[in-house]
């Protein structure tokens, strides 16, 4: 190998007179050409820049647990981008996760306690006796991912295993994107789909409210790559409202998921009901005379009916009174 073969090298072959389309170009690089560099992972090792030279830096953030592996770092000049140095001394990264605690509650006069990791496909299953009911590892890996069973001894008795309660780790892989159509304030009754979307071919998608209910969804492969599932909500619900994420896995790794997508506030409000509308034109006027201010008119159309009605009185008496006056004449 000499600086002058590496490059990009493209192929195509020949049938009968016509030739097929070129190659997609792959890179031939040459290494070794000049002294290696150093490599360093941060927070782990603190580096002060030297004198002269060059530098980069590669950042993870945040790192991953499929990042874990081991790192070498190269050299080269942009008019010979595929003769590169020699390669600097490998770097081996681990990538730790949170602490997992398993707790097994059994008889109070349990001697032992077994926990055990169920056996899945392709994978093996792990027991640890031990006599306290609590299991400690003191980072998460993918290899304890998984479901997990427990049972307790009293005397020479096993007691029936417990049913399998899931350890799930999250964040292998780049997180997915969560939107809410049409909004993310909605009305009780109305039609809400969540559309879930991730870079990542994953098999499934799931869709996780605060904590707790999660909804799983067979992912679909749209034509721009990647892969999307959507979670409809017909009729959504008051109960329904609430803070949701989604993350995306493989069938072969259902226990290992990506990370959380950013999180969607999803409110719902109440539908008004036919008590709480407002009261009609008739009952507005109904309620209207009830008033003081309707009271008042009332009583002065009666008081005048009623001074009409003395007053037709009076001039009835007065005309009975004088055809029956009689004048007493002297003889």
């Amino acid at each position: 190998m000499t600086k002058e073969s590496a490059g990009l090298y493209i192929c195509s072959y020949q049938v009968g007179h016509a030739w097929s389309p070129q190659s997609d170009p792959v890179p031939l690089v040459m290494t070794g050409a000049y002294d290696k560099p150093s490599l360093y992972s941060v927070p782990d090792t603190v580096v002060s820049a030297g004198q002269g030279g060059s530098q980069a830096s590669f950042i993870m953030d945040p790192v991953k647990s499929t990042q874990a592996g081991s790192y070498r770092c190269f050299g080269h000049f942009h008019k010979t981008p595929y003769v590169w140095s020699h390669p600097s001394d490998p770097v081996q990264l681990q990538v730790k996760g949170q602490p997992v605690t398993i707790t097994c509650s059994g008889h109070p006069n349990a001697e032992y306690y077994q926990i055990s990791k169920v056996e899945t496909p392709g994978g093996s299953a792990q027991k640890h006796v031990q006599l306290g009911n609590t299991f400690h590892h003191p980072f998460m890996t993918k290899e304890w991912a998984g479901l997990y069973i427990c049972s307790y001894k009293v005397r020479h008795a096993w007691s029936p295993q417990s049913d399998p309660q899931p350890l799930v780790m999250t964040g292998a892989y780049d997180k997915p994107s969560l939107d809410s159509v049409p909004d993310t304030v909605v009305s009780a009754g109305q039609r809400v789909q969540m559309q879930c979307f991730s870079r990542v071919r994953f098999d499934e998608l799931l869709l996780v409210q605060g904590s707790g209910l999660q909804t799983p969804q067979k992912s679909s492969f749209p034509p721009r790559g990647g892969s999307q599932a959507s979670f409809i909500m017909d009729p959504v619900k008051s109960t329904q409202a609430g803070s949701y994420r989604c993350f995306g896995h493989f069938h072969k790794t259902p226990y290992v998921w990506s990370h959380p997508s950013d999180p969607v506030q999803l409110q719902v409000k109440d539908t008004p009901t036919a008590s709480s509308q407002p009261p009609t034109t008739d009952v507005e006027e109904d309620s209207a005379a009830g008033t003081p201010a309707g009271n008042a008119v009332r009583l002065g159309l009666a008081g005048l009916v009623l001074l009409l009605l003395l007053a037709v009185l009076a001039e009835a008496w007065l005309s009975w009174k004088t055809p029956i006056h009689v004048t007493h004449e002297d003889p």
